[in-house]
């Protein structure tokens, strides 16, 4: 079977109505918080400084997030939890044929959805006439690269646990909702930190300085571009080629989520 077949199959599997729904549900966080912002804000709202806060805080920090935990952490533990993985694995395919398309189809859906929060929520605060020359377009180039690194991490979670979506939900929504803000270099061992250096969200020239106080938080300052790159690229090789090297080698039973 060809690797195209194989990746057609695993978005298929990603794309039934209840996980849909649940995609459209997450995705819709960022744009109700550009709403709630404006709401709150009224006469003094300002499109670019919405934008800096509803984005990073909503569609990185929660939908893309949560969207990695859902469609990457149970990759190969739900197979196991659902007593599927023999079928999976008796298939005359190499195992990591079958992985490289189920990581790189959670990694599609994950960027696509995310992607559409993005842009509804640049639409929300912006405006249509404001979109070229807001910075959407940059997180629109930099959430795949979020999503891809996210879902790496899960997806070697998944190979690793049987139970991945503890540390999935422990490591997103604990580990990453607080370490970028911690001073020094401890920042840098946060994948949202080196995303965040990729993508600022700043608007020193609106923002007043309450707002800007927040804007500055979203920005690292002590990570460069370069080694953002360089981070999330050795972070994705090394997340991969443990899940690959595993789960080519490793045996995989069926097995009851309580064991």
């Amino acid at each position: 079977m060809k690797f195209i077949e194989l990746l057609s199959w695993a978005v298929w599997d990603l794309v039934r109505p209840r996980k849909l729904i649940a995609m459209a549900v997450i995705a819709l966080a960022g744009p109700v918080f550009a709403i709630l912002i404006r709401i709150a804000a009224a006469r003094e709202f300002d499109g670019g400084t919405a934008y800096g806060i509803a984005t990073p805080l909503a569609v990185y920090s929660f939908s893309m997030i949560l969207l990695s935990v859902i469609f990457a952490s149970g990759i190969v533990s739900s197979e196991m939890v659902g007593k599927t993985i023999p079928y999976l694995l008796t298939r005359p395919i190499p195992r990591w044929k079958i992985l490289m398309a189920k990581w790189l189809g959670a990694s599609i859906m994950v960027s696509a959805a995310t992607m559409v929060a993005c842009l509804l929520t640049a639409l929300l605060t912006y405006g249509p006439s404001g979109l070229t020359s807001s910075a959407v377009t940059r997180d629109l180039l930099i959430i795949p690269v979020g999503a891809v690194s996210y879902c790496s991490l899960f997806t070697m979670l998944s190979v690793l646990s049987l139970k991945p979506w503890l540390f999935a939900i422990s490591f997103g929504f604990l580990w990453e909702s607080w370490i970028p803000f911690l001073p020094g270099d401890f920042k840098k061992l946060s994948v949202m930190s080196q995303l965040r250096a990729l993508s600022p969200h700043t608007d020193a020239a609106r923002a007043n300085s309450g707002a800007l106080e927040v804007l500055s938080l979203f920005s690292p300052e002590n990570i460069t571009t370069a080694s953002a790159w360089n981070t999330l690229a050795i972070l994705n090789v090394l997340a991969i080629g443990i899940a690959l090297a595993v789960f080519t080698s490793a045996e995989f039973v069926p097995k009851d989520e309580t064991t």
